[in-house]
């Protein structure tokens, strides 16, 4: 919560617009805060924004994590991590070192061409579902070198990472490419296409024009003011709550003071 309060002071003394999205955005609705079995903050802004934010963004305890500061991130959207602090999961181990963090998704315009976005998210989750890419770029299972599965296993890994890399350097200047090709004033879709609900991120751009406050655990921040379409789209009926089998947490992650 300390770092989404320092995020959003900065963002109100630049007159930057940002929107709380995702699960988090679903919290405030919902519950008025954190789902209860979530504990992460995801906000986005339009890709303006988020280049301004990315390059200006100063704290004393809280900074910016991107593939431009941080070997081995491999996500197209930003963090912003308390560097006092360090993550450790519990199932694997990742490609970088981070502390207790936020993500800041940047809201792509999208030209006229919804297929053309659509063609990109599909190549996208592709490359990301690859389990060869999944070892080598996203996160690397803690493995035991002592015995001889853990020794394969790491081989395998190592092969994979070297194997993998300069495909996924294309990909990464494909997207980065046309994260920059269309202007916002002449498009009309756009949408956090690096988020995880993949297809359901492409909206009408104008769904980006308004905000307003929302309640997130007794603090007010902004969110784009028709949050309804926005809900509606990824999650469907979003007041309902999900089965109690599936209310269950998605990190396991344990933080701890440098």
């Amino acid at each position: 919560m300390d770092i989404l309060g320092a995020v959003d002071t900065f963002c109100k003394d630049n007159n930057i617009r940002y929107s709380l999205c995702g699960g988090t955005l679903l919290g405030a609705v919902r519950h008025k805060g954190f789902i209860p079995w979530d504990d992460d903050i995801d906000i986005m802004m339009l890709k303006s924004d988020y280049d301004f934010f990315k390059q200006h963004f100063v704290h004393p305890f809280y900074q910016v994590v991107s593939m431009d500061n941080r070997p081995g991130y491999v996500h197209f959207y930003m963090k912003v991590e308390d560097t006092r602090t360090i993550l450790q999961e519990e199932r694997w181990k990742r490609t970088y070192e981070i502390g207790i963090n936020l993500d800041i998704f940047p809201v792509i315009p999208l030209s006229a061409d919804y297929d053309m976005a659509y063609s990109l998210i599909d190549k996208k989750m592709k490359i990301e579902l690859n389990p060869i890419f999944f070892r080598c770029a996203v996160r690397q299972s803690i493995v035991d070198v002592k015995n001889i599965r853990g020794l394969l296993s790491y081989v395998w890994n190592f092969c994979c990472r070297y194997l993998y890399h300069q495909k996924f350097m294309r990909f990464k200047q494909t997207m980065i490419d046309f994260s920059d090709a269309y202007d916002v004033e002449q498009s009309l879709y756009a949408g956090c296409i690096y988020g995880s609900y993949t297809y359901k991120e492409i909206f009408e751009k104008k769904l980006y024009d308004n905000y307003t406050l929302l309640c997130f655990e007794n603090q007010n921040f902004m969110c784009i003011e028709n949050y309804e379409t926005y809900l509606s789209q990824i999650y469907g009926n979003y007041m309902q709550l999900p089965p109690e089998k599936d209310r269950i947490p998605s990190h396991h992650a344990k933080a701890f003071l440098k």
